[in-house]
């Protein structure tokens, strides 16, 4: 029984991140295709160390409304290193100001290698007000520092 809830729990989480990428593409499919992007890399650490599965959601704090619309967003890899997307795979982020919320699922990995779990640091960096993270993307490659999160 125990197995079970498990199972429908991780199901659920899966759906749950399923249907924040299906929004995530429906915002971007909203904006102007021919925006400008430019691409955008990074790594996350969590205390201290590289850490995989990690999503970023990279929140406009200012821009054209069709800036206004999109969410770049992107999963860590097993480095700890992610690459933004907005539209297409590592189309990047239009120029703007960010705040970023960042999330790492636990549980059992799906096939994608992200965790299928409850927030393991409890949602702590996913309020936009509460957030210490925030970033500048430029016209031409952004290499960000590295987000350090604390895990406690």
């Amino acid at each position: 029984m125990r197995l079970v809830t498990v199972l429908r729990r991780g199901y659920c989480w899966v759906l749950v991140c399923a249907g924040m990428a299906s929004l995530l593409a429906i915002a971007g499919c909203g904006g102007d295709t021919k925006l400008a992007r430019y691409p955008v890399n990074g790594s996350v650490t969590i205390d201290g160390k590289p850490t995989s599965g990690v999503m970023l959601i990279f929140c406009p704090t200012d821009g054209s409304p069709e800036v206004q619309k999109l969410r770049p967003s992107g999963f860590t890899g097993p480095d700890g290193k992610f690459q933004l997307i907005s539209i297409t795979p590592n189309d990047g982020a239009p120029p703007a100001h960010y705040k970023v919320l960042i999330q790492w699922p636990g549980g059992p990995p799906s096939p994608s290698g992200v965790g299928t779990g409850e927030d393991r640091l409890h949602g702590r960096y996913m309020n936009l007000e509460k957030s210490p993270f925030a970033v500048e993307i430029k016209p031409g490659s952004n290499d960000l520092p590295p987000f350090e999160v604390k895990s406690k």
